[in-house]
C-alpha cells in the first residue's frame, strides 16, 4: 500500500468534510427563497440530512484512517485536503477568496509534506530498529 493511496481513507475524510460544508451553506443560503413554500423547505432539509451524512462519513472514514495510519498524518492530511477542498468548492459557487489564502495553502501544505515525510522517516527507523533486536 504505497504511494498517495496509503492515504485514502484520510483524504476521503476530508473531501467529506468539505463537501458536508457545502451542505450546510444550502441550509441558510440566499439564493433559496425564504417563502415557507415546500420547495423550499423540502430543499433545506435534503440539505441538512446530507450535511449529515457527509459528516458521518467523514468520521467514519477518520476512524478508519486511524487504524491504518499515525493520528498525526491522520489529523494532518484530513484536515489539509478539507481545507484545500473548501477552497476550491467556494470558489466554484461563487466565494470571494483572497490572494492571502492561496499564500497560506502553499505554505500548508509545504509544511505537510515535511511533516509526513518525517513521520514516515522515523516510522521507518523504528521499524528497522526492532528487526534488528
Amino acid at each position: 500500500m504505497e504511494g498517495i493511496w496509503r492515504f485514502k481513507y484520510p483524504l476521503v475524510c476530508g473531501i467529506c468534510g468539505s463537501i458536508g460544508g457545502l451542505f450546510s451553506k444550502g441550509i441558510s443560503s440566499t439564493y433559496i427563497p425564504f417563502a415557507q413554500n415546500q420547495f423550499s423547505i423540502i430543499i433545506r432539509f435534503l440539505c441538512v440530512i446530507l450535511m449529515f451524512g457527509c459528516n458521518s462519513a467523514g468520521g467514519f472514514f477518520f476512524a478508519k484512517a486511524l487504524s491504518e495510519l499515525p493520528s498525526l498524518t491522520v489529523t494532518i492530511i484530513s484536515t489539509i485536503t478539507g481545507f484545500i477542498m473548501s477552497g476550491i468548492i467556494g470558489g466554484l459557487i461563487g466565494e470571494y477568496i483572497p490572494i492571502q489564502w492561496y499564500f497560506g495553502m502553499i505554505i500548508l501544505i509545504i509544511g505537510v509534506i515535511l511533516l509526513i515525510v518525517d513521520n514516515y522517516e522515523k516510522e521507518q527507523q523504528y521499524q528497522t530498529d526492532i528487526k534488528e533486536e
